[in-house]
């Protein structure tokens, strides 16, 4: 290998690193100014209509919202959210599992159906 493509090798871990401090970096002052947000998993579900009941506390950093898990009326799962959210998922998703875990406001047993 000549000089030219050690140099280029040694260069993209400190690219990546750098975009990675970045990454995080931009993530933690919207972390700090989180809160919990009312939500639904989309289980519950009003009679007729179809719609959706909040059953669920979520915790969002500022500005960012993502959801991995919403059923829709047919019963498949799918993931919402907005720009930001998609953007920090793996971020939003560590917190919640190590920090910040969702607070279940009422289950399908609640009702009587499941």
């Amino acid at each position: 290998m000549n000089l030219l493509k050690k140099r280029y090798l040694l260069w993209i871990p400190l690219v990546c690193l750098l975009l990675i401090a970045i990454y995080v970096g931009t993530y933690l002052p919207r972390r700090t100014e989180g809160f919990y947000r009312r939500t639904q998993t989309g289980e519950i579900r009003h009679g007729q209509t179809q719609l959706a009941i909040t059953d669920l506390a979520q915790w969002n950093p500022e500005d960012c919202w993502w959801q991995p898990r919403f059923t829709q009326v047919d019963g498949t799962r799918t993931h919402r959210g907005n720009a930001l959210g998609f953007l920090y998922a793996p971020l939003i998703w560590i917190d919640r599992k190590v920090y910040y875990s969702d607070r279940r406001l009422l289950y399908p047993e609640d009702l009587g159906r499941h």
